[in-house]
């Protein structure tokens, strides 16, 4: 619990905070310590509970690269499935992985400059050693969507957040899955735009 925290719920609820802070860090422990012994079940948890997540975090790194997006989150849990352990915390669970997605993307940006592109953002040693990057990126695509329209919002959770097809989207909105995949590309670009406004002026 953060003194911020402590401040807010000295009232007498501080307590109860510190046993629901207790019960998280247990689940992480048991559940980094099951995917490390090789649990399928405990793996597939994992993913479900931070594989968006962690999308989001990348998009936001790479300034709305749908791609490095989806191949970073891969790698991600490719790795975690080969070398999680058991940690110590829900904070400490979400750190490492933010680690290894932040190396993998920094991998994936030195291709991309001997293959002569440019990196989205600065060097990528200065993004892995600042502790508040997670903050900002996580702000970024916050402030982002908060831009757009309920509708949109809605849209951009169902696609990524519970990971429907086009066609379920489609279905369950009464439209076809041409339309979703238009309105889906539109709000995209809406996304990149405030990401990049929202980071342009940062220091990573």
């Amino acid at each position: 619990m953060t003194i911020a925290q402590t401040i807010v719920f000295e009232n007498g609820t501080t307590e109860a905070m510190s046993q629901h802070a207790c019960d998280a860090a247990a689940g992480a422990r048991e559940l980094s310590a099951r995917v490390g012994a090789g649990d399928e079940a405990a793996f597939r948890e994992l993913y479900d509970d931070y594989a968006p997540r962690i999308r989001r975090f990348v998009l936001a790194l790479s300034r709305g690269n749908e791609t490095h997006a989806d191949e970073i989150t891969q790698q991600t849990f490719l790795t975690a499935a080969r070398k999680l352990r058991a940690v110590e915390s829900e904070a400490h669970l979400w750190n490492w992985l933010a680690r290894v997605a932040r190396q993998h993307l920094g991998k994936a940006w030195r291709r991309q400059n001997r293959e002569g592109e440019i990196q989205p953002l600065g060097d990528e040693a200065e993004i892995a050693d600042e502790p508040a990057t997670e903050r900002k990126l996580e702000t970024a695509l916050e402030i982002a969507m908060r831009s757009l329209v309920p509708d949109e919002q809605n849209l951009i959770r169902l696609f990524y957040d519970q990971r429907l097809s086009q066609q379920e989207m489609a279905a369950r909105l009464d439209t076809t899955p041409k339309a979703i995949a238009n309105r889906l590309d539109r709000i995209r670009e809406k996304l990149r735009k405030k990401i990049t406004e929202g980071l342009r002026d940062e220091k990573f």
